[in-house]
């Protein structure tokens, strides 16, 4: 396995690798979203259905439009996510190369193993950054190759980088449905800056490590 830095080559790779972790984390959102209102909708549905029986059968009718105004609703928050998706996907990643790797202090690092780019990560940064500052993006693994280290060496490598371009922090933002990442990205040194709520149990977590 080689951790090396992008090449003109890795495009279509790597745009691969992060439409398909995208789509993985709009999966999983999804059914935490869903797992969470659950015990809501079981409530709900048997109290319908016995103000149904007792009342009047409309109650029917406007609970089915309620679930349907509920669906609508996650349909919409979905295409919002892949809006956004293809909206990455022309702009900065429409050429990876020109969007990190010709900027001051931006890179981006691929893993390949046996020919193939599994795995990704970025350094950018961006006007709205303190001096010395730098946001760590676009960090995904193929799944049949995580938990073989991967990620950690491809950290290692974004540090060691920062630290020679004079960055004294990196910054990152994620969700608490990413775990693996989570735990990952602590045992590297970040510290849980902020929480903010995104929808019930799904929140917004950033971090940030000093070098």
């Amino acid at each position: 396995m080689i951790i090396r830095s992008f090449q003109r080559s890795d495009q279509s790779e790597c745009e691969k690798i992060f439409t398909d972790g995208v789509e993985e984390f709009f999966k999983e959102a999804t059914l935490v979203f869903l797992s969470t209102v659950s015990r809501e909708f079981v409530i709900a549905t048997v109290f319908t259905s016995v103000a149904a029986i007792l009342w009047s059968t409309w109650i029917l009718a406007v609970y089915a439009v309620v679930v349907f105004c509920f669906l609508a609703f996650v349909h919409i928050m979905r295409l919002q996510g892949f809006n956004w998706l293809n909206s990455v996907l022309k702009t900065e990643f429409k050429d990876i190369e020109k969007s990190y790797m010709s900027s001051e202090g931006c890179h981006m690092w691929v893993a390949e193993w046996s020919g193939e780019v599994v795995g990704m990560v970025g350094l950018m940064r961006k006007e709205t950054h303190e001096p010395g500052v730098a946001e760590l993006q676009r960090m995904y693994i193929v799944p049949s190759c995580r938990g073989k280290g991967i990620g950690k060496k491809l950290l290692n490598e974004l540090t060691a980088h920062a630290k020679r371009q004079m960055i004294r922090k990196i910054v990152l933002a994620t969700t608490s449905t990413q775990k693996p990442a989570i735990q990952l990205y602590k045992k590297h040194g970040f510290k849980l800056v902020t929480v903010s709520n995104v929808f019930r149990d799904i929140t917004l977590k950033t971090f940030s490590m000093e070098l």
